[in-house]
């Protein structure tokens, strides 16, 4: 019991990291089109500025965005959640899929030791390998192309 509340706790805390660089990204990207609309052409003398404001204090950024109802910074955030929220749900589908019955295998496979898949695959026997590989040519074009190869060393 304790090892899965160890496992939920670590998956709740790589989402939430997640999610927190998610919405960290979101602010420098809404930042940096808000920058640009209001310095246009003279973008390059402020960047520098703009990008090292909206590194070190992400959070007042966030709020003071968030605050202003930013449609850009909105949007951004929704599909930040959202994107987490499916692929949580995604992953959780899969680990479902993989579940096994308690043995130590995965899938319907029940032969895994090599004399097993030897048996299962390699029934042919040498012989029979032979006769379907000489049956498997058509035998008028094999001698048509035999005596025109024998023509040309000739």
């Amino acid at each position: 019991m304790n090892e899965k509340v160890t496992q939920l706790l670590l998956n709740i805390l790589k989402y939430l990291l997640s999610l927190l660089l998610g919405l960290y990204l979101a602010v420098i990207v809404t930042g940096s089109i808000m920058a640009f609309s209001q310095y246009k052409q003279e973008i390059g003398n402020h960047f520098k500025e703009v990008i090292l404001s909206l590194l070190t204090h992400p959070l007042k950024h966030y709020l003071l965005y968030f605050n202003q109802r930013n449609p850009i910074l909105i949007v951004i955030s929704i599909a930040v959640v959202l994107y987490l929220a499916y692929f949580s749900l995604k992953r959780k589908q899969k680990s479902n899929q993989w579940e096994t019955d308690g043995k130590q295998t995965h899938g319907s496979a029940e032969w895994g030791k090599l004399n097993d898949v030897l048996d299962q695959y390699y029934k042919m026997t040498p012989k029979d390998i032979t006769t379907n590989f000489e049956n498997s040519f058509d035998k008028e074009l094999l001698n048509q192309v035999t005596l025109n190869h024998e023509e040309v060393d000739v």
